[in-house]
């Protein structure tokens, strides 16, 4: 407190990385904010928001504004060299800048297999969040083969030998610690007809590959491997932008009983709904249509 009140005044910005840390400074940027003249801009970053709210710390309701930082976006990549974007690399390897940016693509998977190897190090046995490490990381390794799946948590507890408590636990716990995401089915009248469950996306597509153990294998176009990986890329690429844009979307799934899907469906502000499908092919015939139609 009193290195930032006798600061010199040219410092105007005061940076703190994995603040989750360390939670008791919140209460310290709190008491600067509010009593102290001046006070500087505060960069709070962390990569896990759970511990802090575990530890009920001082989350500054109303005087910080929350933004995520996602691995690079097409646009981030094209604006800085038009040719520096590779649809199949941003595939095969995903697009955390210190893995797509490095030109040696050997380097780049040794990149990843360090970075998820740090996630179960430091993320979840450091602060304690399982109890059996070893059932993780099998949970892991099946859910990032069922990436861009409906979820089903008794099917997931049976094949894995957990229940299925634990299983909802688990993917709480990638979902506070930022490696994924829900994507929630669409919502409607007839509500019988629609899917209930959500899907459940890595954040990165060489992150899902690297825990699914497929980092090895080369995309093909036209596989289904490509097509699924095409449709995470796609999928959160999309939703990425949207909220770097600051849109106030709605982003759901569309499923029938009858599975007639569409992959994402874009709700605006004024209820107008986009509805995307994708597929990696270059080829379109009428039978990829029939989720939009439906």
């Amino acid at each position: 407190r009193e290195e930032v009140k006798y600061r010199n005044s040219q410092i105007t910005h005061v940076i703190i990385d994995e603040v989750q840390k360390l939670p008791d400074l919140l209460d310290e940027v709190h008491y600067i904010l509010e009593k102290i003249d001046k006070p500087p801009y505060f960069v709070l970053t962390g990569s896990s928001a759970r511990k802090l709210k575990q530890s009920n710390a001082n989350m500054l309701g109303g005087r910080a504004w929350n933004c995520s930082l996602y691995p690079l976006t097409y646009n981030e990549i094209n604006t800085w060299n038009p040719e520096k974007f590779s649809l199949r690399k941003a595939c095969e390897i995903g697009t955390i800048p210190s893995v797509y940016l490095e030109e040696n693509r050997a380097d780049a998977k040794r990149t990843l297999r360090s970075y998820t190897e740090t996630y179960l190090e430091q993320e979840i046995k450091a602060e304690a969040l399982v109890r059996n490490l070893p059932a993780f990381v099998d949970f892991l390794k099946f859910v990032a083969k069922e990436n861009g799946q409906i979820v089903n948590y008794s099917n997931i507890a049976g094949d894995i030998g957990l229940d299925s408590t634990t299983v909802k636990d688990y993917y709480q716990i990638l979902v506070d610690t930022l490696l994924g995401f829900y994507l929630r089915p669409m919502a409607g009248s007839d509500r019988k007809a629609l899917a209930k469950s959500p899907k459940f996306y890595f954040f990165d597509t060489g992150v899902q590959r690297t825990l699914a153990r497929q980092l090895d294998s080369e995309l093909v176009y036209g596989t289904a491997e490509f097509g699924s990986v095409f449709e995470h890329f796609l999928i959160k690429e999309i939703i990425n932008l949207a909220k770097y844009l600051e849109k106030d979307y709605e982003f759901c799934f569309y499923r029938t009983k009858d599975k007639i899907e569409v992959d994402l469906t874009v709700t605006t502000p004024g209820e107008k709904i986009f509805a995307i499908e994708i597929k990696g092919t270059s080829k379109i015939r009428s039978k990829h249509l029939s989720g939009l139609k439906s």
